[in-house]
């Protein structure tokens, strides 16, 4: 199961800044290749690409059927 931190900014001097986690999380299976995929809204630590079965929180994008690159990659 993918585990989700939730961290999303961090203290600075100046107040916050946004922080931005990436690289590559692999061993899962069947994923669709160029698909999004996000927290399930089950929030059971489970992935989907399904709009109707997410929560907002983006992951990744499938770079092939058993790896997830994480981050803002478009």
């Amino acid at each position: 199961p993918f585990t989700y931190g939730g961290i999303a900014t961090a203290s600075a001097s100046s107040g916050t800044t946004p922080l931005l986690i990436s690289g590559l999380s692999s061993g899962h299976s069947s994923l669709e290749v160029g698909a999004d995929y996000f927290v399930k809204n089950t929030l059971d630590g489970l992935l989907t690409a399904d709009s109707a079965l997410a929560t907002s929180t983006r992951v990744g994008k499938a770079i092939s059927t058993t790896e997830i690159i994480v981050g803002d990659v478009t």
